[in-house]
């Protein structure tokens, strides 16, 4: 809380003010959420053959910097934004982020990287489910060959808040 206030009065942009999130918006925006996905690999090398490990502590001062981040709540949908004129420019918008319920067709890859709550358990499964993801997880999910077709969402302005914060 003492990050959180110190940013707010050093760095937060006085004209700016961070969404407050109630109500079914919170509900469907908190399924979006699934916390740290964290591997553990085992190593193996050949005998006298030099092995190098990297403990990577908390990539979350970096990911903060150079991310943009929902600051005001521009839209809600229900049905394919592609078919409505007054949403599709928002989507299309790289200065807009959000949270899609999606149907997700999932590749067969060694790494799956989307995950679902399965039994009260996250999972990273193959296959086909529906489920809350931030605009930009599914933009990178993507990549790999995952593929999608958004159900309803809420359409964000985003910015790079954190910048001047981290450095």
């Amino acid at each position: 809380s003492l990050a959180f206030r110190i940013f707010r009065t050093h760095y937060l942009d006085k004209k700016m003010s961070l969404p407050v999130l109630i109500g079914d918006t919170f509900k469907d925006i908190y399924q979006s959420y699934f916390g740290g996905h964290v591997d553990m690999y085992i190593p193996s090398n050949k005998e006298e053959e030099t092995l190098y490990w990297y403990d990577v502590n908390s990539l979350y001062p970096s990911e903060m910097k150079n991310n943009k981040y929902p600051i005001k709540l521009l839209a809600y949908f229900k049905g394919d934004i592609s078919n409505k004129l007054n949403y599709s420019s928002l989507l299309s918008n790289d200065e807009n982020v959000g949270f899609y319920k999606v149907k997700i067709e999932a590749p067969s890859i060694e790494h799956p990287i989307i995950p679902t709550k399965l039994k009260g358990r996250t999972v990273f499964p193959e296959g086909n489910w529906t489920g809350w993801y931030y605009s930009e997880e599914l933009k990178n999910a993507e990549k790999l060959g995952y593929k999608y077709s958004i159900l309803e969402g809420y359409i964000f302005s985003s910015s790079n808040i954190f910048d001047k914060f981290v450095n």
